[in-house]
């Protein structure tokens, strides 16, 4: 489990206990903590394959969640293309905010994935 927080105070980001990851995002600070958090680089990807992007959902404990919404018979055409197509995920994609919003993910914690899925190797 990897659990991602967004801070705009330094001293509470920083009162987490090891290990974590800090990063610094314009005026918020990202922090990435848990027992299967390994060393991640710095800096947001804006580009991931899809399969670092399910393994980070699962890594984060949301492959549960994720399933449903993607199961769900009332996804759009576009959505589906999405899912079962897509061999990119681009972070400003509008179907991939939107789904990630579905799971109740906020833009810091869709940050804290991409990081993760980047250090994923496939």
């Amino acid at each position: 489990m990897i659990r991602i927080f967004a801070f705009s105070d330094e001293a509470l980001a920083l009162a987490l206990p090891s290990p974590k990851h800090v990063w610094y995002d314009s005026n918020r600070i990202v922090v990435l903590d848990g027992p299967d958090l390994e060393v991640l680089p710095p800096g947001v990807p804006q580009v991931v394959d899809a399969m670092q992007g399910l393994l980070a959902i699962e890594a984060a404990g949301l492959a549960p969640a994720y399933k449903a919404w993607a199961g769900d018979p009332a996804r759009t055409f576009k959505e589906l293309a999405f899912i079962d197509r897509a061999a990119v995920w681009r972070r400003n994609d509008p179907v991939l905010i939107a789904g990630a919003g579905a799971l109740g993910l906020s833009g810091a914690q869709i940050d804290g994935l991409f990081v993760i899925a980047a250090g994923i190797q496939g």
